[in-house]
């Protein structure tokens, strides 16, 4: 086996142990463990976290970024940050009961623990390919960023909801942010 085999196999695990957490969390809200309140942009914001890591994973196959692996600092880079921002982001996203949870209020309260680690991600992404021409998913990137602090800073609902519909779109339209 390369080098760029076993880091793809590493990164598989890490990224199918992520997946694995969202579709086993998803399960839990509609069959064995339903919320007290479903709500309806924590079902987007949670399907663009899901189809975000989906892409990422897939992009860094086809792109091929592995052979650029050629030290630990980049493996760190490269292999182990994302998914570990991932990982975050993914085990504050879902409560660890959702018996008795409202589901809004859930979100609204932890706003910024979810938030925060996608900003950092997005940010670091966009740095990655500093100087490079600026694409249509550079500048979603940037729009989600700065409306993510928003929504960080004021307390508003609606926010919130613009801020899950526009994470899903600018995942779907701009792809890899």
């Amino acid at each position: 086996m390369s080098n760029e085999e076993y880091i793809l196999a590493f990164e598989a695990i890490l990224y199918g142990l992520i997946v694995s957490r969202i579709l086993i969390k998803w399960n839990y809200m509609v069959q064995d463990d339903p919320p007290k309140k479903h709500y309806w942009a924590f079902w987007v914001f949670t399907i663009g976290i899901f189809l975000l890591i989906i892409y990422v994973f897939v992009m860094n196959k086809i792109s091929n970024h592995y052979q650029f692996i050629v030290d630990p600092k980049t493996f760190l880079w490269y292999g182990v940050f994302p998914p570990a921002l991932f990982t975050f982001i993914v085990y504050q996203l879902f409560p660890k009961e959702f018996k008795d949870v409202d589901l809004k209020l859930y979100l609204m309260k932890y706003r910024a623990r979810i938030i925060i680690p996608l900003l950092v991600f997005i940010l670091l992404t966009l740095l990655q390919f500093a100087g490079s021409v600026m694409d249509f998913g550079s500048i979603l990137g940037m729009l989600i960023a700065a409306f993510g602090i928003i929504v960080i800073i004021l307390n508003k609902n609606w926010l919130l909801e613009i801020f899950a519909v526009l994470f899903l779109l600018a995942v779907i339209l701009g792809g890899y942010l």
